[in-house]
């Protein structure tokens, strides 16, 4: 709180001067009519008391009550948002909810890169270049070679056991024949074949003792 002295005995009007012009060489109502001390309450004149034309006596304090109306707020700081992925009118819209300018860099549709980086702190208002480019699938990666087994003997089972058999190893069985049990099969025991491959088996009548 700061106090002027100046010269005359009629209360002048300060309403809306600032401090500055009331304080210091510059010409205004207040340094040239009023009477007294002017004493400030904030920063910029508002009103005063008394009121403005009253008359005082020489050395009355005038009490100017002051605001900073008219100032802007300080900005507020936001985290930018992770938006690689978003469509520009995604990425626009999340960016206008926190305050924050969108500036689209590219003729795509997908957000591929965005400055400054997501998480990064900002004021709001600030701008955020985001960089499109066209959707594109991700690479094919090319299947696995497939898995090589053994082919297990099944001569002398029954269908069903010589089916249980190459089931567990991924392999597919067809028959021939009526018989009950398995005389023939193609590939013969022991030769490698992928997973998946069809063994043949011939069925007969009697069981070949193993």
């Amino acid at each position: 709180m700061t106090e002027s002295n100046i010269d005359s005995t009629t209360d002048s009007d300060c309403t809306g001067f600032d401090r500055r012009d009331t304080g210091c060489g510059r010409q205004c109502a207040c340094q040239t009519r009023s009477a007294g001390a002017v004493q400030w309450n904030r920063d910029y004149g508002q009103r005063s008391k008394p009121c403005a034309g009253q008359s005082v006596l020489q050395s009355t304090t005038v009490v100017l009550t002051a605001s900073s109306a008219g100032q802007n707020p300080p900005s507020q700081t936001v985290t930018v948002p992770d938006l690689i992925g978003e469509t520009r009118a995604a990425a626009d819209s999340a960016l206008a909810r926190l305050g924050l300018q969108a500036q689209f860099s590219g003729t795509g549709t997908t957000v591929n890169d965005q400055s400054p980086p997501p998480e990064e702190q900002v004021l709001q208002g600030s701008t955020v270049i985001l960089t499109v480019g066209t959707d594109q699938a991700p690479p094919t990666l090319p299947p696995p070679p497939p898995r090589m087994v053994t082919v297990p003997d099944v001569i002398g089972l029954t269908q069903a056991a010589a089916t249980n058999v190459l089931g567990r190893l991924g392999l597919d069985v067809r028959f021939s024949g009526t018989g009950s049990t398995v005389s023939h099969q193609s590939p013969a025991p022991g030769q490698q074949v992928q997973q998946g491959s069809t063994v043949v088996l011939t069925m007969s009548g009697n069981s070949i003792p193993k």
